[in-house]
């Protein structure tokens, strides 16, 4: 799925998720976020990098650890279509 963010970088790496973005924009540092979260930086680290999904928990806390809205952080996920055409 694009979901627009894979063209920012940052510290040379594409963006997966707003996550990673809003924390860098907020001057947090990631063992800093993952302490207030409760979790470890690598868990912190593979849900920033799309390689685990969060839990519900997970975001709302991130989201208020960051002042955001957790559907404005964690965008509900569309599914992709490609390849799916309509026959008439």
């Amino acid at each position: 799925m694009a979901n627009g963010l894979n063209n920012i970088l940052l510290n040379g790496a594409p963006v997966k998720n707003l996550l990673k973005l809003k924390r860098w924009e907020a001057g947090m540092k990631q063992y800093e976020l993952a302490n207030r979260l409760g979790c470890s930086a690598s868990l912190l680290s593979m849900v920033e990098n799309g390689r685990t999904e969060p839990t519900v928990e997970f975001k709302e806390k991130a989201a208020a650890i960051l002042n955001l809205d957790a559907d404005v952080l964690f965008p509900k996920k569309v599914p992709d279509h490609k390849g799916m055409l309509a026959h008439s």
